[in-house]
């Protein structure tokens, strides 16, 4: 088996998406739903369409809850922990580009493969705190 080839240098970023549409939360009104996605924009996927896609790997699934207090946002919290989409997703890289997206400072080892170079970059952004509401 031949090694993988890299030609270009990997590209980690950060993206949030606001995703309060997609749940359902009757119990905790007000309550806006986040998602930060890492991903490597240096790779873009072509799924059966000319325009190219970005591969994104969920980080952290957070919300904000303005006025709630600590016991309110833990339950929110768990639902959220409980029901949040662990798989990646695929986007269009202009939607992406067009988000707040933030470079990780991240220096990835050209020894890794890209998917253990993928998994230690989400343990990173997991164990960091890294998520953000986005400004636009």
């Amino acid at each position: 088996m031949q090694p993988e080839t890299r030609t270009l240098p990997r590209d980690w970023r950060l993206v949030t998406f606001e995703e309060t549409p997609f749940w359902n939360l009757p119990g905790f009104p007000g309550a806006r739903v986040f998602t930060c996605y890492a991903f490597d924009a240096s790779v873009h996927t072509h799924l059966c369409e000319a325009e190219p896609s970005y591969c994104l790997v969920p980080v952290e699934t957070f919300a904000d809850l303005p006025d709630a207090d600590e016991e309110a946002r833990e339950r929110l919290g768990d639902v959220l922990a409980e029901h949040a989409e662990p798989e990646p997703t695929y986007m269009h890289v202009r939607t992406v580009e067009r988000a707040d997206v933030r470079p990780l400072d991240w220096t990835s080892d050209p020894d890794d493969t890209d998917a253990e170079d993928e998994e230690r970059v989400i343990e990173y952004c997991r164990c960091n705190g890294v998520g953000f509401i986005p400004s636009k």
